[in-house]
């Protein structure tokens, strides 16, 4: 009994740190990274289903990507918050697209209205 009494106080004491230092940054995490999300389509106003949509974060030159779905969504995740980015849509067939100027928030993305 007395081998038991040391090793029981040892997982009381781990149990005791792990809950005053790791669960409240476990607790509180927040997201840090933005997204963008958008809908391609031609100037005639039919959806570009498989082009591909490029995201330049300007100052680093990171670049994030993503390829247009049915119905002519796109979604990027897990980007630089911030900006400018530049966005860039190719699909063969089409003169490319651009946009500049473009900045992330934190969280979700969230679809222009």
């Amino acid at each position: 009994m007395s081998d038991f009494r040391p090793l029981r106080r040892l997982q009381l004491v781990g149990v005791f740190f792990f809950a005053l230092f790791l669960l409240p940054s476990i607790l509180s995490a927040q997201v840090t990274t933005g997204a963008m999300s958008g809908v391609v389509t031609s100037t005639e106003g039919e959806t570009l289903v498989g082009a591909t949509v490029t995201a330049v974060h300007e100052p680093s030159q990171t670049q994030y990507g993503g390829v247009v779905r049915e119905g002519g969504g796109f979604n990027i995740s897990n980007m630089r918050v911030g900006g400018p980015y530049t966005v860039t849509v190719q699909i063969l067939g089409y003169r490319d697209g651009e946009e500049r100027d473009i900045y992330t928030a934190t969280g979700p993305a969230r679809r222009p209205t």
